[in-house]
């Protein structure tokens, strides 16, 4: 476009109106809106920069996490602590049962059945037992040996499942821990390019500010030509500082979009890249943390309850097999009295049978005497009969029969006693 003084006043205004004026409010209207959409992305990343960078939840869900682990490894130590008692209790048990089974119940039982019996030498002392108890005891011991056995190994088994999920869990912290060490780096990035931003917006706003003036100049200009007394070289000049700003209008708004562009690039840049770091960190926390709520849960729920039951079944068991102990050692001692007082029994026998014997000896030789003497006796008194019976009055004796009848019968009787012989 071409400015001569051959334009009059009426002219140059309708030039400005219809071709100027319209062409700078198209590129204001144009700039205002990238401008805005600008506005709108930097306020967008810088909001997305304070939730994920600036935002302290970051730190405080690593504390979180490093603090649940210090309780489980708490937890984890008490159970070993408690599975280190209860494995010292059953070893301690254990070998002692072993001893009294082993050894002491099973020699005993075998002196049992090895010690005949008096009557029926078929028999052994192991058949006056009862067999029964002694078969309830043993049973009854095997099965907590066994339950034992079983609730300690699988309290182990909870004890590893928990240390391999917390050397999990630990390795995953160390891992988000790592990505952690990249930070400063991704924040000088992400501060680099704010700044950047910061003065690409600046150079947007003197842009538009610097549209907003022309198209304001090119009212007041209006106004200006409209003015009668104002000079033509004024309104000539005027007009070319118009016309110039207005052939530059493509070139400045060109710039403005290049100058958007970058902006666009910075906060893609931030987004995509950066920011997508720490949303994938911030992302690995907040799943570390459901896991870690999951996996306490669960715990709480089923393995801690189980722990608790084995915990108790094995102390009850360990008291059954403390109690099992005495009773197989009360029993062990009553067999060995027992055989001691069988012993002493064949001797007592033997006693017995002795005393019978002598006093049957001494018996029959009193009745031998005795009879010996009843027969001498009677002899006598048959021959004083025979001398002096026809001499005598019959009842010279008031009981004549005293003179007649043979001396009392004595004797003694002694019935021995069944006592078995003993081997």
């Amino acid at each position: 476009m071409t400015t001569t003084n051959r334009y009059n006043d009426d002219e140059l205004i309708n030039i400005i109106q219809n071709k100027i004026i319209v062409e700078s409010r198209l590129i204001l209207s144009n700039s205002n809106i990238i401008c805005n959409n600008s506005n709108k992305l930097l306020n967008a990343t810088v909001f997305k920069i304070n939730l994920l960078v600036n935002n302290n939840s970051y730190q405080f869900y690593i504390d979180s996490i490093r603090q649940q682990l210090r309780l489980l490894d708490i937890l984890k130590d008490s159970l070993n602590k408690l599975f280190d008692e209860i494995t010292g209790s059953y070893n301690a048990n254990y070998g002692i049962n072993e001893d009294l089974v082993k050894n002491r119940l099973e020699n005993i039982l075998d002196k049992l059945k090895s010690v005949k019996g008096i009557d029926d030498h078929n028999k052994t002392l192991y058949h006056f037992i009862n067999q029964e108890e002694v078969n309830m005891i043993i049973h009854n011991n095997s099965d907590i040996l066994t339950s034992l056995e079983n609730d300690k190994n699988t309290l182990s088994s909870l004890i590893s499942s928990l240390t391999i999920s917390i050397n999990d869990f630990n390795n995953k912290l160390n891992q988000i821990s790592s990505n952690l060490n990249s930070i400063d780096k991704i924040t000088a990035n992400i501060n680099k390019l704010i700044e950047s931003n910061n003065a690409l917006e600046q150079e947007m706003a003197l842009i538009l500010e610097s549209l907003t003036n022309h198209y304001d100049q090119c009212l007041e200009s209006i106004e200006f030509i409209k003015v009668k007394s104002n000079s033509s070289e004024a309104k000539l000049q005027i007009f070319k500082v118009l016309e110039n700003d207005y052939l530059e209008l493509p070139l400045v708004y060109n710039d403005l979009m290049n100058i958007n562009k970058n902006l666009e690039s910075n906060c893609d840049q931030i987004e995509n890249q950066n920011l997508a770091q720490f949303n994938s960190n911030y992302q690995s926390i907040l799943n570390l943390l459901d896991e870690l709520k999951i996996f306490g849960l669960r715990f709480k729920s089923d393995q801690l309850v189980q722990v608790n039951k084995l915990s108790d079944n094995l102390k009850t068991n360990l008291k059954c097999l403390t109690d099992i102990n005495s009773d197989i050692n009360s029993l062990v001692e009553y067999y060995e009295l027992f055989i001691k007082s069988f012993k002493d029994l064949k001797v007592e026998l033997q006693r017995r049978k002795l005393y019978n014997s002598k006093i049957k000896s001494l018996i029959n030789e009193f009745n031998i005497k005795i009879n010996n003497l009843a027969e001498n006796d009677s002899s006598i008194r048959h021959q004083f009969l025979a001398e002096n019976g026809d001499y005598l009055p019959k009842n010279i004796v008031s009981d004549n029969s005293i003179l007649y009848n043979d001396l009392p019968k004595v004797e003694v009787k002694f019935e021995e006693e069944n006592i078995p012989d003993i081997n």
